[in-house]
């Protein structure tokens, strides 16, 4: 992973919301990828957000499913045995909302899934 410019986010911004956030869609990224697909995690700033994103190469989520990753203790139809409480996503998108921030996903079965939060950016931040 390389950055190109320093990202920076607005005053209200938690590093740990970030971090929290981030290893927790790589978490779940490394889950559900089969073995030689890719893992991308991305920041940028667009516009006023500074929005972070990691993309795989999995199996995709089904619309149904979609709809759902963010509840509580949810857990999609693909999900490998055991593989947790369905609270990572759901806490991840309290934190980010609670600090101004939004989150989602953007799915495609058969090709992948990108899950994405958005931060605002320091006033004057973005180039």
């Amino acid at each position: 992973m390389s950055f190109r410019k320093q990202l920076i986010v607005g005053p209200g911004a938690s590093v740990v919301v970030i971090a929290l956030t981030a290893v927790t869609a790589i978490a779940n990224a490394l889950r559900f990828v089969s073995p030689g697909g890719d893992i991308a995690v991305a920041a940028a700033h667009t516009g006023d957000w500074v929005r972070f994103s990691v993309t795989d190469t999995g199996p995709g989520i089904l619309d149904e499913d979609a709809a759902h990753v963010f509840d509580r203790h949810w857990q999609g139809s693909g999900a490998p045995p055991r593989s947790g409480l369905g609270l990572g996503l759901f806490i991840c998108k309290g934190l980010v909302e609670a600090h101004g921030g939004r989150i989602g996903l953007d799915t495609r079965v058969g090709e992948g899934s990108t899950f994405w939060f958005e931060l605002r950016g320091a006033p004057g931040a973005a180039s």
